[in-house]
This record gives structure tokens, sequence and C-alpha cells, in this order.
């Protein structure tokens, strides 16, 4: 399932009364002190629900806890050779809520266990962080990525025929194809990129623009050539485009938006 539809099931999951909810909001962000010091951070953070819930000496509750930990604690044992940084996690007893996400941007850490989601970190970190296009610019390429928390969600790579002088997008070994032919006629296209540049810039914008629509991007971040950004960020109307001045031509996608996010951050 796509990780926005699995946000929005959480937000608008119903509780049953009969159970609390277990919401755990995980910085894991490598440390160069201490390796393991989100995992570290993750025990106490579950010791001290379990000391709270103890405490207030309901059994069922404790006993409801104590399963879902060990249940919560396996899942992610599992997948702590891919860690990412920040780790977010809702789940109830009876597995009616039950969201396990790695981000790829940081989030506070935090623990709850309570009568309803705890969302407001979830809902601060999509503010920071909302959905958004990232596009990598070139004069006879265009790679277009839709992510949303840091994640890479979908990817589109688009070339300019300058016969139907409009954009189509590539896939598979078309587009590898095309690209290693079309290296051959830079000479040619040049000339007709100059020629048709503002046609080129026209059908572009249409094609982002349309993305942006469809999945609601908040933010549209371009990068690539200096002039080329500039020009294209002239031609789109909505969202307004942050332009990054560096070239990350040739990275693969994650890596790409995770450069994007640290030139922002910077």
């Amino acid at each position: 399932m796509h990780l926005k539809k699995e946000i929005e099931n959480i937000q608008s999951f119903a509780p049953n009364p009969k159970e609390l909810i277990l919401t755990i909001y995980l910085d894991t962000r490598p440390d160069s002190s201490q390796k393991s010091a989100w995992q570290i951070r993750l025990k106490n953070g579950l010791k001290k629900l379990m000391e709270y819930a103890e405490a207030e000496g309901n059994s069922d509750r404790i006993s409801q806890l104590r399963k879902l930990q060990q249940e919560v604690l396996k899942e992610m044992e599992g997948q702590r050779h891919s860690v990412k940084n920040g780790w977010i996690v809702i789940a109830s007893p009876s597995k009616q809520a039950w969201f396990n996400q790695q981000v790829q941007v940081p989030v506070p850490n935090a623990f709850y266990w309570e009568q309803e989601p705890h969302l407001d970190e979830l809902t601060q970190t999509i503010q920071t962080y909302p959905a958004a296009g990232a596009v990598l610019l070139g004069k006879e390429k265009v790679t277009v990525l839709d992510t949303f928390l840091g994640l890479v969600q979908q990817e589109w790579n688009f070339e300019w025929n300058p016969d139907l002088e409009d954009w189509g997008e590539m896939k598979g070994l078309a587009h590898s194809n095309r690209v290693a032919s079309g290296s051959n006629h830079i000479d040619n296209f040049e000339k007709r990129y100059e020629h048709n540049q503002q046609r080129w810039l026209n059908r572009l914008s249409s094609v982002l623009s349309r993305l942006s629509k469809r999945y609601q991007w908040k933010e549209l971040i371009m990068s690539g050539e200096k002039n080329l950004t500039r020009e294209t960020a002239k031609a789109i109307k909505t969202p307004v485009p942050r332009v990054l001045s560096k070239n990350y031509n040739g990275k693969p996608a994650q890596k790409l938006l995770q450069e994007v996010y640290t030139a922002i951050q910077s």
C-alpha cells in the first residue's frame, strides 16, 4: 500500500475502547559515538511504558502491552540492517491498527500507550517534509521523482522528441536505447533546442503541473544546469519551484533525493 494511503488510514482510525494504542517515534540516524544508540533508546522507551502500565495496575493492559512490544521488537529486529533516519510505529493489540514505517527524514524520540494513536509528531513531520516533486533537468531528458517523507514513491524518465517537439515518457530498455542513440546527434539537437526553447519549456511545464496536481505536491525541487533550471522555474506557476544550483545527474533515485534534502537543510 502507498505510504500516503497508509497514513490516511491511521489518521482516520477509530480506536477500540477496550484496548490502547502503542505509538513509537524513533530517531534512527547514525550516531558516530554509539552504533546501537537507537536500539538503546527503543529499549529504554518501551521499558518506561511498561513501568507506567504496571503502576496503573490493569493486568489486561499490562499483558496486551507486553505481547505487543514483543511483536513490534521482533518485526523491527528483522529490519535493523536497513535502518533509515526515522522509524514510526503505531499498533494495537488486535492489529486493527498496524503501521510500521521507516522514513528517510528525522523524527523525535517519543513513546505513547494511549487510547488513540498519538499523531502530533507525524503531523509535524509531514508538514516539514511534505509530498514533493524532485526534478533533475537536462536538455534531452528529465527525471521526476514523487517523494514523501524523504522516500521515493515513484520515478518517471522523460525524453524530448525533437521530431514531435514534445516530451515522452521512456521506460526500461527504451529509455537506455534512446539516450545512447541521442548522443550521436548532440550538435543537431542543440541547434533545434535553441530554436524551440520556449516550446520545450512550455511542454515541460505542462508535464510537471499535471504530475503536481495528481500527486498533490506541496513543493517542487529542481536541480540541473543553472540556466536551464532558472528558465524552467520561470515557466512553472504552481507550486513555486525551489531551485538547487547543482547537477545530480547519474545518481540513483534515492541517493539523489538524499543529496537534495541535504542541500536544502544545509
